[in-house]
């Protein structure tokens, strides 16, 4: 932790979130396990299992309940997840591979904690609360509020057969819940508006005229590419790839799209 900040008074939850907005954490370069001693490649693993068990019932404690087997290591939460479990790792044992600083923390820290009846208590409500800090820290709940409103076909897992946030997610990109299927987007970008006409009914066409009109009038030419592609099964990444722009850009034009039409 910066020098700066252990000399103020207090400690802030928007203190430490000014400080690691200020500098990127992401940046630290892990250690690689082939670098870490079979019994530290251990105690590494360790260390993450009680940090990944207390991120998942702080999760819960936030409101977010859908299991981390939903989501496949892309998903952005489980990503900073994943990076800050190691990351604490990697300093614990840097910790307790300095004698000195080690003998610090265990006056300070530790030792109290033993002395107290309840020690295995508190070092677990401790150990919570740090980690619950830490996510707050890093927003966890917003990142995840942003992920779940732009998400991507890579952030689900494969494996779980029943992955209701998938569902939602291809409901939300396929427009599964809506009266115009995604298959017509194509016809709806080439055809003129009375060749659109003749393939709704009545009630579908109210709004497909709306929605021609929309796109004729406020679409670019890459949301239109986009916008073909996704009406032929193409994934997010494979429109960025063809396009040759990032994921994250096809998700933010989708996202325009969806509000532009109110979908």
């Amino acid at each position: 932790m910066p020098k700066d900040l252990l000399d103020e008074e207090e400690i802030t939850l928007e203190k430490l979130r000014e400080q690691f907005q200020n500098n990127d954490f992401t940046q630290i370069a892990l250690k690689p396990y082939s670098e870490y001693a079979l019994e530290e490649v251990e105690f590494h693993n360790e260390i993450r299992s009680y940090v990944h068990e207390n991120w998942s019932e702080v999760l819960k404690e936030f409101g977010i309940k859908n299991p981390e087997s939903c989501f496949s290591k892309d998903y952005p939460p489980e990503l900073i997840r994943e990076y800050l479990e190691k990351l604490i790792a990697d300093i614990i044992i840097s910790i307790a591979c300095d004698e000195k600083v080690l003998d610090n923390i265990m006056e300070t820290f530790v030792y109290p904690i033993l002395e107290q009846e309840n020690c295995d208590e508190l070092a677990d409500q401790y150990l919570h609360n740090t980690v619950k800090a830490l996510m707050q820290t890093v927003n966890i709940e917003e990142l995840v509020e942003v992920s779940k409103e732009y998400s991507a076909d890579e952030d689900f897992s494969k494996l779980k057969s029943t992955n209701y946030p998938k569902i939602d997610h291809n409901r939300k990109w396929n427009h599964s819940r809506s009266k115009i299927k995604t298959e017509s987007l194509d016809e709806l970008l080439e055809n003129d508006e009375d060749a659109v006409q003749q393939e709704f009914d009545i009630e579908s066409l109210a709004i497909t005229n709306v929605t021609l009109q929309e796109i004729i009038e406020k679409a670019d030419d890459q949301e239109k590419e986009i916008l073909k592609m996704l009406s032929v099964g193409c994934t997010q990444s494979e429109i960025a790839k063809k396009l040759e722009i990032s994921q994250s850009t096809v998700s933010k034009k989708l996202a325009k799209i969806r509000n532009t039409y109110k979908i």
